[in-house]
C-alpha cells in the first residue's frame, strides 16, 4: 500500500469531513474504508498556525 499524508488547514472545516468518512471503518457504506480499496494508507493530520499546508 501506498503511504499517503494529508494535512488539512488548522481551522476545523466542515468539508474535510469527507476525508475522514473516507478512512471510516463504519459509517456511510459507499466512502467506508475506500482508500484501503484503492491501495492507500493514509494519516490525516490537522495542521496549525506554525505548519504551512496548501503550498
Amino acid at each position: 500500500m501506498d503511504k499517503v499524508i494529508f494535512g488539512t488547514q488548522w481551522i476545523v472545516q466542515s468539508q474535510h469531513g469527507g476525508f475522514y468518512q473516507a478512512m471510516s471503518t463504519t459509517g456511510c457504506a459507499y466512502a467506508t474504508d475506500i482508500y484501503k480499496d484503492y491501495g492507500l494508507d493514509v494519516t490525516i493530520k490537522m495542521g496549525n498556525p506554525q505548519v504551512l499546508s496548501g503550498t
